[in-house]
């Protein structure tokens, strides 16, 4: 057998550089790396080596929220049907690129890709690495408010991740991360509290591992709170995780549930350092937050404790009109964020073919519309 090439340990090399850029948040280091791994691999002929570097490519593309390169990288990977390519990284392209799907296509065209992906696992006989086809549906699912049937979806995907010996996975906290997300919309906290201790005892991989555990602890707080149980840690944790956050150069979706846990704790200072404005590819969910802030500094101003929008509590009280915030509570702010909100919601809801950006949309304006009922909010 001959002995390994210098070329052969620089790849390794390379490879290894990018896991570790990619593991501690650095996407775009990480990209680069892959690509140039993924040049070495290709002038050595190297099929299976250049996918999957490839493949690792597009999904740090993916992270660093360069979509069109990453979609172009990884629709190599995944329409790739040389004999020598590895089916792990085929099918792990193919579930990226339902991933980017999902910031972008209708939701038909996502159930189109998923049950694609389905296919090609049953034409491979490898049906038993479907857990990531079962957490993709669940962000379909959660994505349209369908809650339970998010949660049915996800129910199995831990457990054949865990029990899988081959094929990609994703790590051990994202699948409690879309395990627990159904679970707070339907308030199963006890649910909650089961996946924090499993995820006390898991090893994290990947810098965003800590942070989505802090995140399943902020939403057990969250339900606490709005089961009438004082919570202490609600700041505290949530200050813990903006910083775990500002550590990545990646804008986290778990971003908005930091900055819930703060408004609801009340620490605005810690928000206004989040970089709210700059999560471009969740504009619902952005101005969702954007209408809750102004919602509870108006809520502040009238000395009422803050109100969580996810799980409409407290709930609205009317005011008379004498309890009327001052002229210096910047009401139309608060109309531009609704009437923002309406217009985002409007989109989404015709991309996701549902109805439930909508329905949250309306909870937000009868909010303010009991707070402060001489005030038409109809019409923003």
């Amino acid at each position: 057998m001959n002995p390994p090439t210098t070329d052969f340990f620089a790849n390794r090399l390379l490879t290894g550089a990018a896991r570790s850029a990619y593991c501690s948040g650095r996407e775009v280091d990480a990209a680069t790396c892959y690509a140039e791994s993924a040049e070495r691999s290709r002038e050595h002929r190297n099929v299976a080596a250049e996918m999957e570097a490839k493949r690792w490519q597009g999904n740090s593309l993916m992270w660093s929220a360069r979509h069109e390169k990453a979609l172009q990288v990884l629709l190599e990977v995944a329409t790739c049907d040389h004999p020598e390519a590895d089916p792990a990284s085929v099918f792990g392209a193919k579930t990226d690129c339902i991933m980017l799907a999902l910031f972008h296509a209708q939701a038909s065209a996502c159930r189109a890709l998923i049950d694609q992906a389905a296919q090609y696992l049953a034409v491979i006989g490898k049906t038993h690495w479907r857990h990531r086809l079962d957490l993709l549906t669940c962000m379909l699912l959660m994505k349209q408010g369908r809650f339970p049937e998010a949660a049915a979806a996800i129910a199995p995907a831990y457990r054949l991740a865990r029990e899988a010996t081959d094929g990609p996975k994703y790590t051990d906290f994202a699948y409690l991360k879309w395990t627990t997300r159904p679970a707070f919309f339907m308030r199963q906290e006890e649910v909650l509290a089961h996946w924090e201790n499993i995820g006390a005892k898991t090893s994290f991989v990947m810098l965003s591992d800590r942070l989505r555990l802090s995140c399943l602890r902020l939403l057990r707080e969250r339900l606490r709170r709005a089961a009438g149980i004082e919570s202490p840690a609600l700041l505290e944790e949530a200050q813990q995780a903006a910083k775990s956050a500002g550590e990545s150069r990646h804008l986290w979706d778990e971003t908005f549930d930091i900055a819930r846990a703060l408004l609801l704790a009340g620490d605005m200072d810690t928000i206004a350092r989040l970089p709210i404005s700059q999560i471009n590819l969740y504009p619902f969910e952005r101005a969702a937050f954007e209408a809750d802030l102004q919602i509870n500094l108006l809520r502040r101003g009238l000395s009422l404790p803050h109100w969580d929008s996810e799980l409409n509590w407290p709930e609205a009280v009317s005011l008379d009109k004498q309890d009327a915030p001052g002229s210096l509570f910047p009401l139309e702010q608060l109309k531009t964020a609704l009437r923002k909100l309406r217009a985002e919601a409007s989109r989404e809801d015709e991309r996701m073919e549902t109805k439930s950006c909508t329905i949250a949309t309306a909870r937000r304006v009868e909010h303010v519309a009991k707070l402060l009922p001489w005030i038409n909010f109809g019409h923003l």
